[in-house]
């Protein structure tokens, strides 16, 4: 094994073997899974067995409670790369590191490579990530059905929405989209994630520290002038992934935003993005959410949590 841990040899490594190929949206920038791991105190620690002509290479990053996957286990699509016939040895130097064996929000197009390389013992889906390509219809079924959103796009066509976007949120336009997320899950009786201080914290952090390559974006949906629909993206090469969506529910119109607001958001942001910012890919993210199962499979990935082969010891 060879132990990379200089920040410019990583990079390297992640670019010349294309290491964000499976993945989609921030998952796959070197520098975003940087910051990340920094959120947790961990450093990166590459292993390969070659540097110039490697056969895998393990994306690791490092702390004082011992190794994670290169961004931590948190972030979806874990990057990783194994030739074919070098799966035995991409699992013994896992062992060799006393490094758990396995992976969290695989999806399914790393799963395949995974099983191609004999790295699987089992699997278990544990969610569906929507990947949006070329502003094409989400038309799926139940509330995503072509019939219902035809009659969202109705409802809301007649309120004359207009987006509007700004990169780099403040700290107060951030809180906003929070309190959105805690009143709209609220009506419901529901709980919002961000009712947790730390977690709220977190995305502060995210959306409001430079990051090469990446963008901090701002959507803001208005209705009659008044913010109706509020959504947090990062922007990286030609892809958005967008990572909140919060409705204001105590709009005048609030009945039909309710009622069709977060399909309306989810449909549109796409094409609205493609003008603005060329974006030709939107990444929704994962998670077992009910509505990721009803919009048309062209755009459904299904995600894995992987238990790696210990068969080849």
């Amino acid at each position: 094994m060879i132990t990379v841990n200089d920040e410019k040899e990583c990079r390297l490594l992640w670019e010349t073997f294309n290491l964000k190929s499976l993945s989609f949206g921030i998952t796959g920038s070197f520098e975003f899974r940087k910051f990340y791991s920094s959120l947790f105190g961990m450093q990166h620690y590459f292993i390969c067995n070659d540097f110039d002509n490697p056969s895998y290479i393990l994306p690791l990053c490092k702390g004082k409670d011992g190794l994670d996957w290169f961004g931590t286990k948190e972030l979806e699509d874990p990057p990783f790369y194994c030739r074919p016939d070098a799966g035995g040895h991409f699992l013994e130097s896992l062992k060799n590191l006393h490094s758990h064996l396995e992976m969290r929000n695989v999806n399914e197009l790393q799963l395949k490579k995974m099983q191609e390389c004999s790295l699987v013992q089992s699997s278990e889906i544990c969610g569906t990530k929507i990947v949006v390509r070329d502003n094409a219809s989400l038309s799926g079924k139940a509330h995503w059905s072509e019939r219902n959103l035809h009659r969202m796009q109705i409802a809301f066509t007649a309120l004359k929405p207009e987006w509007f976007f700004q990169e780099n949120p403040t700290i107060s336009e951030i809180d906003s989209v929070f309190n959105e997320s805690i009143k709209m899950f609220s009506a419901r009786n529901r709980t919002s994630k961000f009712e947790d201080l730390n977690r709220q914290n977190k995305y502060l952090n995210i959306f409001t520290s430079v990051i090469p390559g990446v963008k901090s974006v701002l959507g803001v949906c208005k209705v009659n002038n008044v913010a109706t629909i509020k959504v947090l993206i990062l922007l990286f090469e030609n892809t958005a992934t967008v990572s909140i969506v919060a409705l204001d529910v105590k709009h005048p119109e609030s009945k039909i935003i309710a009622q069709y607001g977060f399909r309306y958001a989810i449909a549109s942001i796409p094409g609205e993005l493609q003008k603005v910012y060329g974006c030709q890919i939107v990444d929704y993210q994962g998670g077992s959410h009910s509505w990721k199962g009803e919009v048309s499979p062209d755009f459904q990935l299904l995600q894995y949590n992987v238990k790696l082969n210990y068969d080849h010891f």
